[in-house]
């Protein structure tokens, strides 16, 4: 069986951090997921809302490249 990890990648005001703040905590969290034993990681993506990842495939390429199993996105 395999499990995955949903990581919401989006910014809301009232809690609002820097972009590469946020980015950098949500991608050592993919990290951990997979130390916990997830296979996978799935991301939302919204166009043109503020806050929300724009695009999954970057972020995807990027948990790819640091982590050792999750290199299949769960699309």
């Amino acid at each position: 069986m395999k499990f995955g990890a949903f990581a919401m990648f989006s910014n809301p005001h009232p809690e609002f951090r820097p972009t590469d703040q946020l980015y950098g905590d949500l991608l050592d969290l993919c990290e951990q997921a997979e130390d916990l034993g997830f296979d996978r990681v799935w991301t939302g993506e919204h166009h043109f809302f503020d806050g929300v990842l724009p695009s999954s495939l970057p972020v995807l390429a990027a948990v790819a490249a640091r982590t050792r199993r999750t290199k299949e996105p769960g699309w």
